[in-house]
């Protein structure tokens, strides 16, 4: 692997850590969801990197650090309809997670069926 490729990872790493952790911290689902069908989309849409591997890496971070909080019992806190709100989150709470997944794929596979187009209609 060249240190080109290693490097193109980079930002698709980022984003995916910064989603995982901010998810930690709010607890409105349609954001963490959109999130992960927008960058999902456009570093697949963008970039020339497989678009199931940028699936992983924009939306794995979403249940590990959930996973990781449920199991280090780590006291969080946010705001919640207004209000700063504190919270442990629980295993059955933190494995609903995993969910977002499934968005991450959404988003990288609708950003690969675009790139196939775009390319093969020029």
């Amino acid at each position: 692997m060249t240190r080109l490729n290693i490097l193109s990872w980079l930002p698709v790493l980022a984003v995916g850590a910064l989603i995982g952790w901010a998810d930690l911290h709010q607890t409105d689902t349609p954001v963490t969801a959109g999130l992960l069908l927008l960058f999902g989309f456009a570093f697949t849409a963008g970039t020339r990197l497989p678009w199931f591997g940028i699936a992983i890496a924009v939306s794995l971070f979403v249940p590990a650090f959930n996973l990781t909080a449920a199991m280090l019992h780590w006291q969080l806190s946010g705001v919640e309809h207004g209000q700063i709100a504190s919270w442990t989150p629980s295993l059955s709470q933190a494995s609903g997670s995993f969910l977002a997944m499934l968005f991450g794929i959404a988003g990288a596979g609708s950003g690969a069926a675009i790139r196939k187009w775009l390319s093969s209609s020029g």
